[in-house]
């Protein structure tokens, strides 16, 4: 079934992303349309230890460069958290921190 603007009642565009985000851009709509589902947060991020060192460490501070999809690594007491800033789809720029546990694979 294909998702309606509820405005002008044509088809939306649909972005898969970490999360959807469902967008009007329907020429002569009477009101921008914008709904964004919230991220699924994964239990554990798998990775190997060569593309964790990749990862700029942030434990005591946060990145100032903010940019939706920018991810760094934060150690924690019992290992490592990757954090990412992703969209939340508001129109204000905001964005969200999205923390998951890291589990490292050796060399």
């Amino acid at each position: 079934m294909t998702d309606l603007c509820p405005n002008c009642k044509r088809p939306v565009t649909t972005e898969r992303m970490a999360f959807i985000k469902v967008t009007c851009r329907n020429p002569g709509c009477s009101e921008p349309y914008t709904r964004t589902t919230t991220p699924k947060a994964q239990d554990v991020v798998v990775i190997h230890e060569f593309v964790l060192e990749g990862l700029l460490e942030y434990s005591t501070s946060m990145p100032t460069g903010v940019f939706a999809g920018k991810r760094w690594k934060r150690r924690v007491k019992d290992g490592w958290l990757l954090g990412e800033y992703i969209d939340d789809g508001a129109r204000d720029g905001t964005l969200l921190t999205l923390w998951t546990p890291i589990e490292v694979i050796p060399k």
